[in-house]
This record gives C-alpha cells, sequence and structure tokens, in this order.
C-alpha cells in the first residue's frame, strides 16, 4: 500500500495524465488488452543477429537510378552535394565528440525562463546547429522573444532532479527554478537539458543524409560512422527515461504521449524510420559484426517495440501515432517480425481501426485542420514502403503468416487519406489556413508519390505531373531521385500545363464539411470561395461555424488567420470567434455543442453559368440564444476582374448580432464621411471572445449605406479588397486592430490585422455586402438592398448589367417592388439584365419567374433504400433526375452525409469519393436541383 501512495503521489507531483497503470502483473481485461498486456515487458532480447533481409530501403536498381539521375539532373547534383555536407558532418565525429552530442543524459524541452516564450517559439534550430563544431559546454542560445543569451548566470540551474527508472537506473539532472508558466512545465528549466536535445537533432536529422551517401557512394567511410552512431544510440536509448517535454516519468503507460528519444513519441517514431534507414545501408558494407546487429537489434529495435506496446495505440489521441505505425512496420521488417507486422495490419489497434476511428470517410484527419492532417499522415508514405511484398522468414510457421503482402489492398482508406487535400488547394498554393493551419502550409508531394505507386489512377497521375516540379522541394528530392528515371515527368519535367481535375472542379468535403468554389486554377489568375460549415470535433478545431474566406488575383482577399503553433502568445486569439469571418451573438463566443449540432450546407454548381450559391445553417451554435443561423453567399463570376461574392447572413433570437469581417490589407480606408470616436472593446465583448488582444477600437452609432471599406495592400502588384454595404441598411460601426501574424518563419511579428464590425442590437438580424478584389477600379458600382416581401432582395449594377440575387423565405412567394414581372420560390435566386432584358435566370430549388421567363428547380425527399458499397451505389424510393450529376444528395441525419452523385440510373445513383459508406436502409434523404435558363 506504502507503494501505490507514494507511485500516486509521484504522478500527480509530475502533473502527468494518468492513461493506465501497467504494474507487469496486470491481467487483461478485454479481448484488446489481451493482444498486448502478456508482451509488455518481456520482449525476449535476441542472441544473434534477426533473419530480416537486407537491403530492402532501396534496391539495387533504386540506387544504379539515383547515381544516373545525380550524373545528369542539375537539381538531383544540388540535392546530392547537400547531403554529402551533411555526411562528412558525421563522418568527421570523433568518439569524444559523438560523446558529446549523443549525451547519457536526456535531452529537455524548456520555454525560456526571462520571458517565457514556449520552446518551440523561443528557440530556433539553426543556432545550434551553426555552432556544430563547439563541444555543449560552450554551445549558447538566444531566444527569439526577450534576446537573452543562455547559459545565463541570472538563470543558474541549481536545483537537482532525481528519478529512479523501472529497471533501477538513477537519474540526476540540474535545472533553474524560476516563474510557473502555463504549458504544463511548472517551475523548471532544463536549459542544459534543452542543448543536450538540440544537439542530438542536430544529429538524427543528417542520418537520412548518410545512408543515402552510404548507398549512392559506396565509401566504407560512411559505413564506420553509421556504425558507430548506430551503437551509440544503441548504448543510451534503454536508459533513456519515458518523457513529455519536460516532465519525466519512471515507466511507459503514465503518459500516452511519452516517449524516450525527443520531448514526445513523435521523436522516437520520427527518428526509429532514420535508424532503420541507416542500418539497412550499412548492413552489408563489411562494417558490422554480428555482436554489433544484435546490440543495435536489441537495444534500439526491441527496445522502441517495448515502448510502443506498452498501451494500444488508439487510447493515444494523437497526431504522431501515424508516425509510430510507420516506424513499427519499419523495425519489423528489418527484424522479420511476424507480431510487430501483424500489430500494423491485423491487430485490433491497427492502422487500419486507427484511420477508421479517426478520419472521416472522404480521407481527412478528424480534427479538420490540414497542418494537423499533414503531421498525421507524416510518415504514412512509408508505411506501404515497409509492408508491401513482405514475407515473413521460413522460421515463422503459423497460420496467420504474411506472404507477399499486398497491403494497399487492403487499406484503400490510406489512398484516400493521400489524396484529399489536393483538392483543397487555393490558388494561393496554399492549403487553406482554417481551424488550426498555418496559413503556408502545402501539399505533401510525398502524398502524391505514395498515390501514384501504389494507388494509381488517370486523376493521380495528372496531379503528380502537374506538382511535382522540376526541382523538388528539400524533402521530397530523395524520393525523386530513386523513383524517376531523368525522362520522367514525375520528379523531372511538368508533362501537362493543363490544370488537374482535382483543384479544377468546385467540390464539398463531407468530413471537415466545406464548400469550395474555384475559377482560373493555381496562380494569380485563379479565385476561390471556401464556406466553413462543419460540426466540431476536438482539439486543433476553431469553435466558429459559417465563416469564410475568399481569393481571387491568386491572393488571399478576406482571410482566415489560421494559427502559427499550439503554444503561441496569440493562439486563444486566432481560435475566438473575432479572429474569424463570421456573426457574434449576444458578444459571446460560440460553442462546441455537446452530441449532434444541427448544421447543414446546400451546394450549388451550375455548369456555365456565373452564378453559384452556397448556403450554411447552424441554429444552434450559440445554445439558447440562437434560433437561426444562416448565411448564403452568392459568387458572380464572370473571369479575372469581373467577379464578386454577396453575403445574406440572417441571425435571429438574441438581443445583438455583430457582423465581423477581416481583409488582407494592412491599410483600412474607412468612408470619410463617418464621424469616428474611440471605443474600448473590452466594455462590450466577453472576454472569451478574444477581446483581450483588440487594439485601436473606433465607433460610430450608426452608418447607412451605400459604404463601401477597403483593404490596401502595400504590397507592389497586390490586389485591394472592397467590402460595400448596400443601400438600405442601417448598422452601428465598429473597428479595431488584432493579431495578424500568419507568418510560420517570423512568429514574433508584431503584425496587425484591421477588423470590420457592423452591430445590430435587434432579436433578429439581417446583414448584407459586396466583396470584390481589384488592381485599379472595382467593376461593382452600385449595391443596393430592395424593398421584398417574403425575401431578400440585392442588387448589384456593374458596368452596363444589372444582377439581381434573391432568396425566398421557405414555402413563400418573393416579390420585389419595382419589378412587378420578378416573383421567386427559389431558396436562392439570380436574375441578369442588360438594358433591362434578362440575359440569365438561375434558380435553386423553386421557381424563378420573370415576364414570360422562367426555370425551375426541384425538390426531392425521400427515403435510402439500400446501397451497395463494392458498386458505390445508392437505391432510393424516389427517381432523380438525369442533370443530378455532379450535385449532392444530403443525408440529413448524418454528420458527413453528403454524397456527391456520379451517374443516375432511375432509383439507383452511383456515387463517387464516397468509400466507406455511412448511412443506412430508412435513412431519409434531400435533393436540391438547380435551373439555368440563358437568354440570346
Amino acid at each position: 500500500m506504502g507503494k501505490l501512495i507514494a507511485w500516486l503521489l509521484l504522478v500527480l507531483l509530475a502533473g502527468a495524465r494518468l492513461a493506465a497503470v501497467d504494474d507487469g502483473n496486470r491481467k487483461a481485461e478485454t479481448p484488446e488488452e489481451a493482444y498486448y498486456f502478456d508482451r509488455q515487458y518481456d520482449l525476449a532480447d535476441a542472441d544473434r543477429p534477426a533473419p530480416g533481409r537486407h537491403p530492402w530501403v532501396r534496391s539495387a536498381a533504386e540506387v544504379e537510378r539515383a547515381r544516373r539521375n545525380i550524373a545528369a539532373l542539375p537539381w538531383a547534383k544540388k540535392w546530392y552535394a547537400e547531403q554529402l555536407r551533411a555526411a562528412d558532418e558525421l563522418a568527421a565525429l570523433t568518439e569524444e565528440q559523438l560523446r558529446d552530442k549523443i549525451t547519457d543524459l536526456p535531452g529537455s524541452a524548456c520555454s525560456c525562463p526571462g520571458c517565457r516564450q514556449p520552446s518551440n517559439i523561443a528557440w530556433r534550430q539553426d543556432q545550434v546547429d551553426a555552432q556544430w563544431d563547439l563541444p555543449l559546454s560552450e554551445v549558447r542560445i538566444t531566444c527569439q522573444g526577450c534576446k537573452t543569451v543562455f547559459p545565463n548566470e541570472k538563470f543558474p540551474e541549481d536545483q537537482i532532479f532525481h528519478l529512479t527508472l523501472s529497471n533501477g537506473r538513477k537519474l540526476t539532472m540540474s535545472y533553474h527554478r524560476g516563474k510557473r508558466n502555463n504549458l504544463n512545465e511548472g517551475d523548471r528549466y532544463f536549459l542544459s537539458g534543452l542543448i543536450r536535445d538540440m544537439a542530438g537533432v542536430s544529429v538524427l536529422q543528417k542520418l537520412a543524409a548518410l545512408a543515402d551517401v552510404c548507398r549512392i557512394s559506396g565509401d566504407r567511410r560512411y559505413a564506420e560512422a553509421g556504425r558507430r552512431i548506430l551503437l551509440r544510440y544503441a548504448a543510451v536509448y534503454p536508459g533513456y527515461p519515458f518523457r513529455l517535454r519536460n516532465t519525466y516519468y519512471p515507466r511507459p503507460g503514465m503518459h500516452n504521449w511519452a516517449g524516450k528519444l525527443y520531448r514526445w513519441k513523435l521523436g522516437d517514431n520520427r527518428h526509429m524510420v532514420r535508424f532503420v534507414d541507416l542500418y539497412d545501408a550499412i548492413y552489408h558494407a563489411g562494417v558490422l559484426s554480428d555482436a554489433d546487429k544484435v546490440r543495435i537489434e536489441n537495444d534500439l529495435f526491441r527496445e522502441y517495440k517495448r515502448l510502443m506496446v506498452a498501451l494500444p495505440p488508439l487510447r493515444d489521441l494523437s497526431n504522431s501515432l501515424s508516425r509510430g505505425y510507420a516506424a513499427m512496420a519499419w523495425v519489423g521488417r528489418t527484424l522479420g517480425d511476424h507480431e510487430m507486422i501483424d500489430w500494423v495490419v491485423n491487430g485490433p489497434q491497427s492502422l487500419q481501426g486507427f484511420m477508421g476511428k479517426w478520419f472521416h470517410r472522404d480521407g481527412f484527419w478528424h480534427e479538420n485542420t490540414l497542418s494537423y492532417q499533414n503531421m498525421a499522415m507524416g510518415g504514412m508514405e512509408s508505411i506501404l514502403k515497409a509492408l508491401e511484398g513482405y514475407s515473413d522468414p521460413a522460421s515463422y510457421t503459423g497460420r496467420d503468416r504474411f506472404d507477399d503482402l499486398a497491403v494497399a489492398e487492403k487499406l484503400p482508406m490510406l489512398g484516400k487519406a493521400y489524396l484529399s487535400a489536393v483538392p483543397t488547394l487555393l490558388p494561393t498554393g496554399f492549403l487553406p489556413a482554417v481551424n488550426d493551419c498555418v496559413a503556408t502550409t502545402r501539399i505533401l508531394q510525398g502524398h502524391l508519390l505514395a498515390a501514384r505507386r501504389y494507388y494509381d489512377s488517370p486523376q493521380v497521375r495528372e496531379a503528380c505531373d502537374f506538382y511535382l516540379k522540376k526541382s523538388p522541394a528539400d524533402g521530397e528530392a530523395i524520393e525523386s531521385v530513386y523513383t524517376f528515371g531523368t525522362t520522367a515527368s514525375s520528379g523531372g519535367e511538368r508533362k501537362s500545363a493543363g490544370v488537374p481535375e482535382m483543384v479544377r472542379d468546385d467540390r464539398l468535403f463531407p468530413g471537415p464539411g466545406w464548400g469550395l468554389f474555384r475559377s482560373g486554377g493555381p496562380g494569380r489568375s485563379g479565385a476561390a470561395l471556401l464556406l466553413d460549415f462543419g460540426e466540431r470535433c476536438v482539439s486543433h478545431v476553431h469553435r466558429i461555424s459559417l465563416n469564410f474566406l475568399y481569393c481571387d488575383y491568386g491572393t488571399e482577399l478576406i482571410t482566415d488567420t489560421g494559427y502559427l503553433s499550439a503554444q503561441h502568445k496569440n493562439t486563444s486569439f486566432n481560435k475566438s470567434i473575432l479572429a474569424h469571418n463570421s456573426v457574434m451573438v449576444d458578444d459571446m463566443p460560440h460553442y462546441q455543442v455537446e452530441g449532434k449540432r444541427r448544421v447543414r450546407a446546400d451546394f450549388f454548381s451550375t455548369t456555365g453559368t456565373p452564378f453559384r450559391v452556397i448556403r450554411g445553417s447552424s441554429p444552434t451554435i450559440v445554445p439558447g440564444q440562437t434560433e437561426r443561423f444562416e448565411r448564403t453567399l452568392f459568387w458572380v463570376d464572370r473571369g479575372l476582374g469581373d467577379r464578386y461574392v454577396a453575403d445574406f447572413f440572417e441571425s435571429a433570437k438574441g438581443r445583438s448580432h455583430t457582423y465581423l469581417l477581416h481583409g488582407a490589407g494592412e491599410d483600412f480606408e474607412i468612408p470619410s464621411e463617418i464621424a469616428l470616436s474611440d471605443w474600448e472593446p473590452g466594455a462590450v465583448f466577453d472576454p472569451a471572445t478574444g477581446v483581450k488582444k483588440l487594439r485601436n477600437g473606433r465607433m460610430a452609432e450608426k452608418v447607412t449605406g451605400p459604404l463601401d471599406f477597403c483593404w490596401r495592400d502595400r504590397r507592389p502588384g497586390r490586389p485591394h479588397t472592397v467590402f460595400r454595404v448596400p443601400a438600405g441598411l442601417s448598422y452601428r460601426f465598429m473597428t479595431a486592430s488584432g493579431p495578424g501574424n500568419r507568418n510560420i518563419a517570423d512568429p514574433m511579428s508584431k503584425q496587425q490585422m484591421q477588423i470590420l464590425m457592423l452591430r445590430s442590437e435587434t432579436p433578429a438580424a439581417f446583414f448584407a455586402g459586396v466583396v470584390e478584389g481589384f488592381r485599379e477600379q472595382p467593376v461593382v458600382r452600385q449595391v443596393e438592398m430592395l424593398e421584398a416581401q417574403h425575401g431578400r432582395a440585392m442588387r448589384v449594377t456593374t458596368g452596363d448589367r444589372v444582377d439581381l440575387l434573391l432568396t425566398a423565405e421557405p414555402g413563400q412567394i418573393l416579390t420585389v417592388a419595382g419589378y412587378p414581372g420578378l416573383s421567386s420560390t427559389a431558396a436562392a435566386a439570380a436574375l441578369s439584365l442588360k438594358a433591362g432584358q434578362a440575359t440569365d435566370l438561375m434558380a435553386v430549388g423553386g421557381v424563378l419567374k420573370w415576364d414570360q421567363q422562367q426555370v425551375a428547380a426541384p425538390v426531392i425527399e425521400g427515403t435510402v433504400i439500400g446501397f451497395n458499397e463494392k458498386e458505390q451505389t445508392i437505391s432510393t424510393d424516389r427517381p432523380l433526375p438525369p442533370e443530378a450529376v455532379g450535385s449532392y444528395l444530403f443525408i440529413p441525419e448524418r454528420g458527413d452525409g453528403y454524397y456527391r452523385i456520379d451517374k443516375v440510373f432511375g432509383k439507383t445513383l452511383r456515387v463517387a469519393d464516397t468509400a466507406p459508406f455511412r448511412l443506412a436502409a430508412g435513412d431519409k434523404f434531400r435533393w436540391i436541383g438547380t435551373a439555368r435558363l440563358q437568354v440570346r
């Protein structure tokens, strides 16, 4: 009992999140646990090298291809020169230097004790890399926040930390005790541990280069350097404690994220692949004795296996887990270990189970943020390489043995996940910075390469040909140089200038809940409009609904702030309602509602028409305060220089409603006729809205349209953004500046953004406006709200053309003053006039009439009878018309209940991009049609 109490006190003092206690004697309580617990601490070390086959990471043909590419291609020559430089640095290390860089004591994460900036903000790895030739005792690091240089006598490491590991080893480390921070690190600052950590990273980051140079050059000197490094890590790795950043644990399982090698388990997962790569490269170089191989395999690879099987992985909601599956596959193949391969492929906690639990059916990571999706997918491109074609050694005779494993066929969801981000690519070249996504996040080319190799199709080939540039990114050249020959298009030259289908089509993404319209393709002529309507998940999402972003001229004009890191000082603001383009009700934040929230979107892309419409609804976004919360975006697109977005926002039930908009330009121009006074935002908004970060508040009690607000971009050649409040609407106007830095390369920048706020202090509010990007002069000349019965009507004048944009109340007939020949029952409709004559009519889910002309679009509701997952078909009790192809069947009771229709066979629909299905017979469906009439 005394031991148990002492152990519990140790856990509490360490700030541990107790996932499960594994004392070595515990018996399995479930079949899932039975798969692991008996193997936790008695994994038998071997007394001879494993029967795994080498080399397997790179074949002889791949190595020869790399040599030819390096001889013939400038980008390959450049890449290899960089690998040589890193390999030479490792090969030149003396034994003393190796022990200095790969230390007996573990490293640590450490915030700055001077300004308490978090570790990933305060320190730059290149500072330590630049001091490669210095012993650790002479290395100095400078905080990027307060510019303090460490070590520093003002922050002495005069405190001692003791830890006894489960194997009996006792650790003693010194630290500085300072002010507490809010990063779950308490008041302990392991500064020397931080330098040890960063010095170790300097070595680890060069291991891949050393492996490549070993293979390509054949020089024994590099193989000998690889042997010394692997043996050194084998000597220290078993003795490292389990840790999460700077919190240390005596045994595994006390925190599921704890690792041994670098700050948390992600480090072990990432770097174990590098160890295997290097081991495979030097295995037959004549530098390893059998004793060396046994030491490396036992004390690196099997020690890692002990760490990974300590707890079932699906308890670990962590984006490092995918790299864990990858590393287990690499280690398992190297050791010829059936149990490890089965852990990845078939076990109750396998990769397939992980993807089924944490990925949406359209392949998106459940947190709905593409930066963290890249992290969650990071390393997955190597899983197939490790597993494809694997066979158990002859000594394994179990009935479940693997022979020539065809893992791509077993994991079809993985192929979908590789490609899921590609169709979201903005014309800026970046992925949308929605939720916790860094604004400069790109497509991982390694995923394209893996998809091309294992999940090939014309679409995949087209995307690879377009995006794998002539000069691959630093991290991707390694695959290109081994995989593609000098005349291949992928990794060599772009095959086609055409825009790939994946980034050419309008698309609705059921998993994250995004609707995306696009025009013009990637680059300076491109435009895109994205509405985020999705249900919220945990962790890296923002609790905001119906926020949007807009790009034109290849530039983001209406921005989503995204974020810079989990520990950045502005992260709480970036997650807040004030940092997004939505509506705030009663000066409160949006909430994550437990259980199912009633969210929906209707998405209408009509081929060949300038009108596209998306409508999103989230009526319970503020529980008890909202009963209607609906946004309708009209995108009117007649080509570059003739595009605009019209926004209708209805919000009902509440004392006040505040419309928020963020333009990208630094200079915010307010109409001169508005008389402004100072305003203190903190006196109005709830602190949880992010108001503490606002500065320079100004306001006017009442403004009445028409009014133009403009964000101007100071950079040469960049477009500006104008937002027009139409005539016929009045609001209270407010503005303030908030943190606007989105540059991950300079996270300490003080850049600000100017927020426009329109406020209605009524129980129900309607907001409307037009957003346009322009270089010289806007194309829109006038915007007006028209008097309408049973709906809303906006008139937009551009040159000699007038567009009427309409939304009718459900079940009502909309009429508009001044237009006696006009009526509409459509949820959304548009009419273009020249000289009073109609040129275009478009209706969504209803009938639009103009004089003697009309367009009618049906709404069909019914029941799902059944589905065939193999054939990708859904059977319904009511037929859909042929024009339903390309639109979406909506299952209201399903969180991701949108199915893109590929073919229509009466009551049977073939659907695209859907496996696995997440619907059931008896589910209700709704389909809303669109119709267009072009008058010539």
